[in-house]
């Protein structure tokens, strides 16, 4: 396991001890997708993950794109009940109780104004009840948050979304990444399976629209 590794796994076994938490889910946020790529998860119900993915993540009122949308950085489920259709939340409550989880709690972590990540916590019937402070959590969020400021996924994240800022297509963004790790023209045109010609196309694009003039300059800016 490698250092950034590390970081999750002691960030969830950490988490879920001091929240007295059966398990956990740790994510990193797709930004365009408005959903949760899983990173690692600790003692999930067996199926659980399947499950959630096929039935339960439209009626989760704690699901990414909602999170998103609300700039939310705390989430207890048991404290959302009475913000939603109680029917999606009967039927999403009830998808749980079948994995004997009655209550989650999701933490989101966001950098600049962009989320990138988070922690979702299952709790069981052998659970006890949270006792934590609304404030507490917040506390517990910005601590976890400030952890991952300097994780090496959470600049990539912060990257992209510079360039898609610039205007940057995916390929010309590939283009940048592959730069910025010392690539030639020829090495990229290998590795993207294009032509040498419609890398420097690409490269010159990338120029213009993030303002520099050289791969010096570019991946000066890129470490910003």
């Amino acid at each position: 396991m490698n250092i950034k590794d590390n970081l999750i796994n002691e960030t969830l076994h950490f988490s879920t001890q001091y929240l007295n938490a059966s398990s956990a889910i740790f994510y990193w946020v797709d930004i365009d997708g408005q959903e949760m790529n899983v990173s690692e998860t600790l003692d999930l119900p067996v199926g659980f993950l399947q499950d959630y993915n096929l039935n339960m993540r439209s009626l989760d009122p704690m699901r990414v794109s909602r999170m998103l949308a609300s700039k939310d950085r705390v989430g207890v489920l048991s404290c959302e009940a009475i913000k939603h259709p109680q029917m999606e939340m009967a039927s999403y409550i009830g998808h749980l109780g079948s994995f004997g989880v009655r209550d989650t709690i999701d933490l989101m972590f966001w950098n600049e104004g962009v989320a990138f990540g988070g922690v979702s916590f299952l709790k069981t019937d052998c659970d006890s009840d949270l006792m934590i402070a609304p404030q507490q959590l917040l506390s517990m969020q910005k601590f976890i948050e400030a952890s991952f400021v300097n994780h090496p996924r959470v600049k990539e994240i912060m990257l992209d979304v510079n360039l898609t800022a610039h205007g940057l297509s995916s390929r010309e963004k590939a283009v940048v990444r592959h730069i910025s790790s010392g690539y030639s023209n020829k090495d990229i045109a290998e590795v993207m399976s294009i032509s040498v010609g419609t890398v420097k196309t690409y490269v010159n694009r990338i120029f213009e629209k993030l303002n520099v003039e050289s791969r010096t300059e570019l991946a000066a800016q890129m470490l910003r």
